[in-house]
């Protein structure tokens, strides 16, 4: 079972991993042209160099929170004009995972923090692979 589960979420790390690059290939394609910028005009500004934003831009690499925030502010956009469902490095970092072995052999998981409503679904399934009951938050 947790070959499966492990499966499953690099399945979807995949899956989320092309989302960005497409998401983000496309829309800064579009935002540069109607804009009238170049790609070394978006990288100065970003505090970037015009290779690191290439590979973004071509989609041989994901960009990472930071760079996203920093591309966006460069192009005078929201990060979610880049990445729709866009979590930002500060959103991450406020996220808290715990886990602790229990005696009876169980792992007890705790998660907090907030995640885009699309991707409730995919969490939800891998809870449900290892048969974990999902419970309402703690007023």
């Amino acid at each position: 079972m947790a070959d499966d589960t492990g499966s499953l979420i690099d399945a979807k790390a995949r899956q989320a991993r092309e989302r960005v690059i497409t998401l983000f290939k496309a829309n800064f394609a579009r935002l540069i042209d109607m804009k009238r910028l170049s790609q070394a005009d978006v990288a100065r500004s970003a505090g970037m160099e015009p290779w690191e934003l290439s590979r973004y831009a071509t989609g041989k690499q994901p960009p990472k929170p930071s760079k996203v925030e920093r591309i966006a502010a460069a192009l005078g956009v929201e990060p979610d004009d880049l990445v729709p469902a866009y979590v930002s490095k500060a959103q991450v970092e406020s996220m808290s995972f715990t886990s602790a072995m229990m005696p009876n052999g169980e792992l007890w998981v705790e998660f907090a923090g907030a995640i885009p409503a699309d991707a409730h679904s995919d969490l939800l399934a891998v809870l449900a692979r290892t048969n974990v009951t999902a419970r309402k938050p703690r007023a």
